[in-house]
C-alpha cells in the first residue's frame, strides 16, 4: 500500500508499505478521508514533543472496514466507520480513574499504531464507530476534532444565553463556536490574528470577529 512518510523535519515522501493484517479483536480499515492537525503540522516541523520522524502521520480519519479479525464480531467489513485515536493501556492510574485520554502508556497513531496518511490502518474493533451513510466520510473525519470542541464546550457549562470569548479562529475554535451555537450559547466573540479565518468563521456561524492586534476583545 502507499502512505505519505515523514522521513526527516520538512522532508515526506510516497512510500510502499507492507499492508496492515488484522490480528486479534482488530480491523482493517480503507482511508476514505483524513483530516491534517496541528500536531501533525508541529511533527512536521520537528517541534512535537514525542511524534517523531520517520513516521506516517495523520490520526483524524474515516474509512471503511475491510476486513476483520476471527474473533470480530461487533463490525463487519463494509461498515463505515470514524476513528478514535487512542489506544489506552487499561492498566495506569488514569485508566483505573476513567481518563483513559490522559493514559501514561497510550499509543496514538504515529506512535505505536500506524497513521491515518496511507491506504489502510488497522485498529481495534472498538475504536472504529460506524457512521451513518447520510453522512460524508469528509464530515465522518472530523468527527475526532468535533468531539475535543464538544467535551470542551460542556465543561464550561455552556448553554441558552452563556456569553462566550474563543481565542482562535481554527480548526478547534470553529467547531467550539459551532458547537456553543448549537448549544444556544451568544454572543459569540471570537478572536485570531488571522482575517481569513475570522472570515470564513463568520460564513458558518453567527459570531462577532475581533481581529488582533488592531482590535480590542475585551471592549467586544
Amino acid at each position: 500500500m502507499k502512505a505519505v512518510k515523514l522521513q526527516a523535519p520538512r522532508r515526506a515522501s510516497v512510500v510502499e508499505e507492507p499492508a496492515p493484517i488484522a490480528g486479534p479483536g482488530e480491523v482493517v480499515i480503507r482511508i476514505d478521508a483524513t483530516g491534517l492537525c496541528g500536531s501533525d503540522l508541529s511533527t512536521w516541523l520537528g517541534h512535537h514533543p514525542f511524534r517523531r520522524p520517520p513516521v506516517v502521520l495523520g490520526h483524524e480519519a474515516a474509512g471503511t472496514v475491510v476486513a476483520v479479525a476471527p474473533d470480530v464480531t461487533s463490525i463487519a467489513p463494509g461498515t463505515r466507520v470514524a476513528l478514535c485515536p487512542l489506544i489506552a493501556c487499561g492498566r495506569c492510574a488514569s485508566c483505573r480513574r476513567g481518563q483513559e485520554n490522559l493514559c501514561l502508556d497510550r499509543r496514538v497513531p504515529g506512535v505505536g499504531w500506524g497513521g491515518t496518511y496511507a491506504d489502510f490502518v488497522t485498529a481495534p474493533a472498538d475504536r472504529a464507530f460506524p457512521v451513518p451513510d447520510s453522512v460524508s466520510m469528509t464530515a465522518a473525519a472530523l468527527i475526532e476534532p468535533a468531539a475535543v470542541a464538544l467535551r470542551a464546550c460542556r465543561r464550561a457549562g455552556l448553554g441558552q444565553g452563556t456569553r462566550l470569548g474563543v481565542l482562535g479562529a481554527g480548526g478547534i475554535g470553529t467547531i467550539c463556536a459551532l458547537v456553543a451555537d448549537h448549544l444556544g450559547a451568544g454572543p459569540i466573540v471570537v478572536t485570531d490574528i488571522s482575517g481569513d479565518k475570522l472570515t470564513r468563521l463568520a460564513a458558518a456561524v453567527p459570531a462577532i470577529p475581533v481581529r488582533l492586534p488592531g482590535e480590542d476583545p475585551v471592549h467586544a
